[in-house]
């Protein structure tokens, strides 16, 4: 690990080298489509699931995880909402649905849903 690697602010840096490889196997027009998306997937997950302590979870799972993670964690998340009739309103409920979703895909992927401090 290099120097500026060793650690991470607000933003990990776990996927920075990656990053710069997609960006170069496959086109800067390619990374952004992919980056806009895990964009609206974390308004989504702001928007209907955080109780107000999951921000920086969702920021993390949203950089993180691959895409299709994403994908069928909101699904399944709706899925256990609307079998289990949950309020829009219950956000604490629908948070803990979510996270323990995307934790499940995290496990699975081997990937630490922290920062390194």
């Amino acid at each position: 690990m290099r120097d500026w690697d060793k650690g991470d602010s607000f933003v990990t840096h776990k996927v920075s080298l990656s990053n710069l490889k997609l960006i170069k196997n496959q086109g800067i027009d390619k990374f952004l489509k992919q980056q806009r998306r895990r964009i609206e997937f974390l308004k989504m997950f702001m928007k209907n699931f955080d109780e107000g302590r999951s921000k920086s979870f969702y920021c993390i799972s949203c950089t993180l995880l691959p895409i299709n993670s994403l994908e069928e964690s909101i699904e399944f998340s709706n899925q256990k909402i609307k079998e289990g009739k949950i309020r829009h309103n219950d956000l604490k409920a629908r948070s803990k649905i979510l996270r323990e979703q995307l934790k499940k895909f995290a496990i699975k992927e081997g990937i630490e849903l922290k920062l390194r401090k």
